[in-house]
């Protein structure tokens, strides 16, 4: 069992699928966008349960996951020297594990498809206020985008945890029990 420590840190990660979005360093370069990647039901199934699997084999915690069409908003709960080694787990293992379950490769190259652009936003969430606001945020955020429920939707906030009623406690709360797999 992991053992968690007080100056873990919750952070609100998005990022985004290939061709979605038009960054600056597409503008400053010159680079012509591609056809973006639309994630359907499916894929968002197999992106939640690989970041979901990725979290259970790591020291962290995943407290919110909403995989849309077109991006992915995550509450990561980790030592705050870990995280952009995280964010880069998270995109390398949801993304192989969606392009090997659905037999995904460029014709003749034998290589995968590139889901994920460059790229994330990462927000540290300094106060407990800040965190809650944005797991309820993550939840609701495919109502945004009209969005039915999705199964590629889950957390566990700190109320579900057996209501110890703070983060810090839900990290070690009921037991030890990891918060990683769907509600």
């Amino acid at each position: 069992m992991p053992k968690y420590y007080e100056d873990w840190k919750a952070y609100h990660i998005t990022w985004v699928t290939h061709g979605s979005r038009i960054s600056e360093r597409m503008v400053k370069y010159r680079i012509k966008k591609s056809n973006p990647v639309m994630l359907d039901e499916r894929s968002r199934e197999i992106i939640a349960e690989a970041l979901a699997k990725k979290a259970k084999e790591q020291d962290y915690r995943i407290l919110a996951v909403n995989v849309l069409q077109d991006h992915v908003h995550c509450i990561v709960v980790c030592e705050e020297r870990e995280i952009s080694g995280i964010v880069r787990d998270l995109k390398g293992f949801s993304s192989h594990e969606h392009n090997r379950l659905l037999q995904l490769s460029v014709e003749g190259e034998g290589r995968q498809i590139k889901l994920w652009a460059k790229g994330s936003s990462q927000t540290l969430l300094e106060l407990e206020r800040h965190m809650l606001n944005a797991i309820e945020y993550v939840e609701n955020n495919h109502l945004k985008h009209d969005l039915s429920e999705i199964a590629s939707c889950w957390s566990q906030p700190p109320a579900k945890a057996g209501g110890c009623g703070t983060w810090q406690c839900f990290l070690t709360c009921k037991n030890g029990q990891a918060c990683l797999s769907p509600t």
